[in-house]
């Protein structure tokens, strides 16, 4: 039963990341049983595109809106890119890199040749941490502080630190999480989703979470986890701005997110281009408000 249970949850949480498509497919078939004059297929897909609407709507629930930054406000440039081990295009990647110029910058799957690649950004970029299992990294132009030791064993492609070096500390987690590709790989996604909740209440700091979560926001774990999180993320838009797979945006889901907790504000959010990952990059720009003063009216 246990078995069943956790089948039935996989195909439901990985079937609401596709709630758009399941949309579009929807309104092309009340479309045909308007041309046909079907009133039951007609009553039934309306009722159907009713629900996947209220899912979508609630889903956006965690979507932060675009701001302009408040007086004083500390700008932070971000960046989050999945290389993918076997992608060839090292050059093309790395000069993407070096135009965007972020303060903090997660990679995922730098593995083999890219470890080569990646070294070359250390100039600019010369604090630097890689994960526990290896191939997630942490890239910063100002020093870097180690949260907790104990994340890393509960969830070994995860890096947790706080930037050092600005008048009010920021805390980055940099990740790259469990691929839900069976019942047992999205229970252990969901688990180390619990750990990062876990991490989040402990920091007394703003936090900026960056990386591959293997889930759109419409996940009902991914929303779930916002929530007990109290962080928000860019939504892909419209037309929607997805990050996989990197080739077909449009058809994918936006499962690598920019992801911060207030007073963090979003500036503006945008997808990369191809650079030849099976994922697109993703970089934002968070304004941090200056620390109130004591005697702050």
């Amino acid at each position: 039963m246990e078995g069943f249970l956790l089948t039935v949850n996989w195909l439901f949480d990985n079937g609401m990341n596709f709630m758009p498509h399941f949309l579009v497919i929807l309104l092309l078939g009340l479309a045909i049983a308007l041309r046909i004059n079907s009133t039951s297929w007609m009553i039934g897909l309306a009722a159907g595109l009713g629900i996947a609407w209220g899912a979508l709507a609630v889903s956006s629930l965690n979507h932060a809106q675009a701001q302009q930054p408040s007086a004083n406000a500390r700008l932070i440039k971000t960046l989050t890119f999945n290389l993918y081990d076997q992608n060839p295009k090292h050059e093309k990647a790395i000069d993407y890199i070096w135009e965007v110029d972020a303060d903090v910058v997660c990679l995922q799957e730098a593995l083999g040749e890219w470890r080569t690649a990646v070294s070359t950004l250390l100039r600019l970029y010369p604090h630097a941490l890689e994960s526990a299992k290896g191939g997630t990294i942490l890239m910063s132009k100002r020093p870097l502080k180690i949260l907790d030791v104990n994340l890393a064993a509960a969830t070994p492609h995860t890096i947790a630190v706080t930037v050092q070096g600005m008048k009010r500390p920021v805390d980055v987690m940099c990740l790259h999480l469990t691929r839900p590709e069976s019942p047992s790989k999205l229970a252990l996604r969901n688990q180390e989703m619990g750990h990062l909740v876990r991490e989040i209440f402990k920091s007394k700091n703003p936090v900026i979470l960056l990386g591959n979560f293997n889930a759109s926001t419409r996940s009902p774990a991914m929303f779930r986890f916002m929530q007990q999180a109290g962080v928000l993320t860019a939504g892909p838009g419209f037309p929607p701005a997805n990050s996989w797979p990197g080739g077909f945006p449009l058809l994918g889901l936006r499962i690598d997110h920019v992801a911060f907790s207030p007073p963090l504000r979003l500036i503006r959010s945008e997808v990369g281009p191809n650079l030849g990952s099976n994922h697109r990059p993703v970089n934002a720009e968070l304004a941090l408000p200056r620390e109130p003063l004591a005697n702050d009216g």
